[in-house]
């Protein structure tokens, strides 16, 4: 805190240009990691300069990356990124030893609220209408088994498909509350329609609860966690308006889609499609394709996407210790298209793939054409090329590359990068959580790594313009939305492993919910500082990737 609330000697000012790389991948490991197939997808750094930026000493010894190397080999052990959550989500015992909130059945979870919605409170109007929808799709499926035929049941899966498949996972999951990929926009706004006809609520609405949930995944704020209770978890909460709001703050973290007409329009005429939906489906075939293609095909997916609340943090395994209660579930994963491997998707949450084993089924992540992006378009290798220093100054007046790694051997290169990405652990800018992304890229996702950094610098970028836009305005007073910025900050900065980042902004924070605003910008600029330092030495780390390529081949790229 004495970083925060006294004043940084000598501060320096921080120039970031954009510089943009194809970078090639050597057909061997590297590191000690799988090889990498020889082109992948563009990653794009801005490189800051900082004369702060630049460390005290340089390791000399590898001792501590061999030791990080020996165990990158083992099976990927849990990682904590939330170690104040983990501690109180542990229950307390009484003075007989026992547990004193009970357990929830074949789980380790403990429910230490225990809530109920339905009785001892005042129902609001939205809540009262939520309820009634919901009740009135059960009642109307219980007709399924007296009004059964082959076209209205051939209607409800292909519904089941348009609406739980292209409508919540790939496009109110994945697209919208991660943005873990991009879509045309007129393929976008298909299908946030095709999820507006489950019955879930709006794209906002319901974009907003989900990033609520893993801002604040099963803390007091969770707007649906099983620690109070498993069926508030899975649907009660959803009679509780009142309650999520007071939580969280409504739905002031959906501005990107608030800002589109498309969406607000969406949101004020909501009901109006699904209702309009089932007089079509009347239309076409009476009653049945009415109880089949909205009674149980509603059902069927509301229940199926409540399985990934609820069954997704109470039953199944945990791959990676995410500071939360949430599970890999099989099942849960064949029935939500892939949304089942949910303690993958809590450790890497703006990645599209939640199935990170080649035998972890996921539909979604197939469909959002993230694994068949084709490579970027590598420059023909002619024989000019391989006029090594001739070709190389051409290309350094283009790419900025330091002259010294010019000429360097394969051994020397790897032995350097060993030495950097050892200073990186040494000095705290990282964590095992970047190895760990390593371990996770495999020939059926080549560009796994790549994804996930790229979008870690997007979002970053986008969470420090608002929350130096914030400070700059001197009629700033709204310190919980900047709290926000802050937690989606921390978040993503654990998923690639930035632990110093993730520490400054644990700092920031309490200096935001103290209101200090000479605190905040001090820890701003300390943010930005340990952000462009961060995104020099991965830049660094990548160069040296390139040139053992190019001293492999020979040859120097013109990039």
């Amino acid at each position: 805190m004495d970083l925060i609330t006294s004043p940084q000697s000598n501060p320096k000012t921080h120039h970031c240009f954009h510089l943009r790389r194809t970078f090639l991948r050597p057909g061997r490991p590297v590191l000690g990691l799988r090889p990498l197939p020889q082109s992948s997808k563009l990653l794009t750094f801005d490189h800051c300069n900082s004369k702060q930026s630049q460390p005290n000493k340089f390791l000399t010894s590898t001792k501590l990356f061999s030791l990080f190397l020996t165990n990158s080999n083992r099976k990927a052990s849990a990682l904590s990124t939330n170690a104040a959550l983990s501690e109180a989500l542990e229950p307390e015992l009484t003075e007989t030893g026992e547990y004193k909130f009970k357990r929830i059945l074949l789980s380790d979870v403990i429910v230490k609220r225990p809530k109920n919605v339905f009785m001892g409170r005042k129902w609001i109007p939205m809540d009262v209408a939520t309820a009634g929808v919901v009740a009135a799709m059960h009642l109307l499926s219980l007709f399924a088994p007296f009004q059964f035929n082959w076209g209205a049941f051939w209607v409800a899966v292909a519904l089941y498909v348009v609406t739980g498949l292209f409508g919540i996972t790939l496009s109110f999951h994945r697209n919208l509350s991660h943005k873990s990929f991009k879509l045309p926009k007129f393929l976008e706004y298909l299908f946030a329609y095709c999820g507006s006809q489950a019955l879930q609520g709006s794209p906002i609405d319901w974009v907003s609860v989900h990033r609520y949930h893993h801002q604040f995944c099963d803390s007091e704020k969770d707007p649906h966690s099983p620690i109070e209770g498993f069926w508030y978890s899975h649907m009660s909460w959803l009679f509780d308006t009142k309650s999520v709001n007071e939580r969280c703050g409504g739905s002031n973290n959906a501005g990107d889609l608030e800002k589109q007409p498309f969406y607000q329009l969406l949101h004020k005429t909501y009901i109006a499609h699904p209702i309009a939906l089932g007089l079509v489906l009347y239309a076409m075939g009476g009653f049945p394709f009415l109880v089949w293609g909205m009674g149980v095909r509603t059902i069927w997916v509301y229940h199926i996407t409540w399985l990934v609340n609820s069954a997704c943090h109470v039953w199944g395994n945990r791959a990676w210790n995410t500071g939360d209660l949430s599970r890999n579930n099989w099942w849960v994963a064949i029935l939500a298209f892939g949304e089942g491997w949910h303690n993958n998707h809590h450790a890497f949450e703006y990645s599209a793939r939640h199935g990170l084993k080649w035998w972890q089924l996921d539909m979604t992540w197939q469909l959002s054409g993230e694994n068949e992006a084709s490579p970027p378009h590598q420059p023909a290798i002619t024989d000019s090329t391989r006029a090594h220093w001739q070709r190389g100054q051409q290309c350094l007046a283009k790419t900025g590359l330091p002259v010294w790694m010019l000429g360097l051997g394969v051994d020397q290169l790897r032995a350097d990068m060993n030495r950097l990405l050892a200073m990186l652990f040494h000095q705290g800018v990282l964590d095992e959580q970047f190895l760990q992304l390593q371990q996770l890229q495999d020939e059926s996702s080549p560009n796994f790594v790549s994804e996930v950094v790229n979008i870690y610098f997007h979002e970053s970028e986008k969470l420090l313009r608002n929350l130096r836009g914030l400070l700059m305005d001197r009629e700033f007073s709204d310190y919980k939305k900047m709290g926000t910025h802050l937690n989606q900050f921390m978040g993503s900065s654990s998923s690639i492993g930035a632990k110093r980042i993730r520490n400054v902004c644990v700092a920031f924070r309490a200096a935001s919910e103290h209101n200090n605003r000479a605190g905040c910008l001090r820890a701003l600029e300390l943010l930005e500082h340990e952000y462009c330092y961060l995104k020099n030495k991965l830049h660094e780390l990548f160069q040296f990737l390139v040139f053992e390529v190019i001293n492999a081949q020979q040859l120097v790229p013109c990039f």
